[in-house]
């Protein structure tokens, strides 16, 4: 029998949306909505970490008509104290979100270990190592072994010249830790964050001004993901507005940021 076609409507990636969970947490007075982003439990581990760190993350709503499960996630400026991950099937279930998640590390209080991450060395980069040359760089506590990440907080960053090591997940954990160090950060080979959000335009806006990573490559926006130091918004994912609070307006969306003088910080090809 021939094959018909059918309408199938996708949910936001929980990955790409992970960075921008971990950014609310940090950034002080922050909040984020995240609307209609998938929430299947085998691949949101990283929600239950962060939970268990103390992170304010909670499901707003559940879009259950839906044959993928999909859901509002909402994330706020968090104090966050150390965990020890040592579960494989838990590491297993966010082994791209370890990343982002040793940034959050360096800012929870206490040793953060994670075990079991062995698989990270053989991704686009070695992601074990790649996030202890950069985070060192800018000052973190963290160390590896073998197939663990040991990191001890709360440790105040710094920016400094990093690079994406040519993996987008490594790029855009930096682009996070970037918005929480004193001083301008340059991600060499930024343009890999392409691979997480295509050709929507990303903007991480710091409370001074400084763009922390910016890209754009067509015309038609089709969303719009904005951080800013005091608040975090997300707007437009598909013509859904996304709740906002406090920065700015999303007309067409685009995210209209109030602008505050500063300078920008980008690195790497455009």
């Amino acid at each position: 029998a021939p094959l018909e076609g059918i309408a199938v409507t996708v949910p936001g990636d929980f990955s790409s949306a992970a960075f921008l969970i971990v950014a609310a947490l940090l950034v002080p007075g922050s909040r984020v909505v995240l609307p209609f982003t998938g929430i299947n439990p085998r691949r949101t581990a990283l929600l239950e970490v962060l939970r268990a760190m103390g992170g304010r993350v909670s499901i707003e709503s559940i879009h259950g008509d839906r044959t993928e499960p999909a859901g509002d996630i909402a994330a706020s400026s968090s104090t966050l104290h150390a965990v020890d991950v040592d579960d494989a099937a838990v590491v297993a279930a966010m082994i791209d979100e370890i990343p982002v998640l040793a940034v959050a590390a360096t800012q929870a209080e206490g040793r953060t270990t994670i075990r079991g991450a062995g698989e990270l060395r053989h991704k686009e980069s070695d992601r074990i190592a790649s996030m202890v040359e950069n985070l060192r760089a800018m000052g973190a506590r963290i160390e590896a072994h073998d197939d663990t990440l040991v990191i001890d907080g709360p440790t105040p960053l710094r920016g400094a010249k990093v690079s994406s090591f040519g993996d987008h997940r490594v790029a855009m954990a930096m682009a996070v830790a970037a918005l929480i160090a004193a001083g301008p950060t340059d991600i060499a080979d930024d343009a890999v964050i392409v691979a997480d959000y295509g050709g929507n335009v990303v903007r991480l806006r710091r409370g001074d001004g400084g763009v922390v990573w910016k890209r754009a490559l067509r015309e038609k926006i089709v969303s719009t993901p904005a951080v800013t130091r005091e608040r975090v918004v997300a707007v437009r994912v598909k013509g859904r507005a996304a709740h906002s609070r406090g920065v700015g307006r999303c007309p067409g969306g685009r995210v209209a940021v109030r602008r505050i003088p500063g300078g920008v910080q980008r690195g790497g090809a455009r």
